[in-house]
């Protein structure tokens, strides 16, 4: 049960551990699936690095693909964000998406709550220009400087200065918790 880790008060966050999806084909249904969903599979990732943190058995990225359905493609990668809630709730989780956290909102929900919250980013120049496409980022911390991620690209990224991080985000967050669980945003 996806509840039992939280419900015990323990950090989720603290629990998610990066599953860099270009390098490991153990974690699909099989290696023609690692080859064509590789470079498209950071949602599916992401997801699954989560729900492994929360303890849902068999939560590969193969598997969190299978599930994403027709809301992620080999070729674009996710198509709708909507995925996110669609697996959660399949996991007795939700996932709360927003447009509109604020940087200390963020760090609240991974730091003080615990919890993991999906973070989309973007960026067509400079060192991360591979993200051009878009990509999702775990946070799981951080402080007035900066994030604690984690990150299933090869460029395994574990932290990220706040500025830039507000150069490469795209406003999409989505916090995963459990279905029933209840908190309160800072105002800021």
């Amino acid at each position: 049960d996806a509840q039992a880790g939280a419900a015990a008060g323990g950090s989720i966050t603290s629990m998610v551990r990066p599953e860099t999806q270009l390098l490991r084909p153990d974690l699909y249904d099989n290696y023609a699936q690692f080859q064509n969903w590789g470079g498209a599979a950071c949602s599916a990732a992401a997801i699954s690095e989560i729900l492994t943190a929360y303890g849902v058995p068999n939560a590969t990225i193969g598997h969190e693909i299978d599930e994403l359905g027709s809301y992620i493609s080999p070729n674009g990668g996710l198509l709708n964000r909507h995925g996110f809630e669609v697996v959660a709730a399949k996991h007795n989780l939700r996932a709360d998406a927003s447009t509109s956290l604020t940087y200390n909102q963020l760090i609240y929900i991974a730091g003080q709550l615990g919890m993991p919250v999906i973070v989309n980013v973007r960026m067509s120049y400079g060192y991360y220009h591979f993200f051009s496409g878009g990509h999702f980022l775990t946070v799981v911390g951080g402080d007035a400087q900066g994030l604690k991620i984690v990150d299933s690209s090869e460029y395994y990224i574990h932290y990220l200065p706040k500025d830039v991080f507000y150069q490469m985000f795209t406003g999409y967050t989505a916090a995963i918790v459990p279905v029933d669980y209840q908190y309160t945003l800072p105002r800021n």
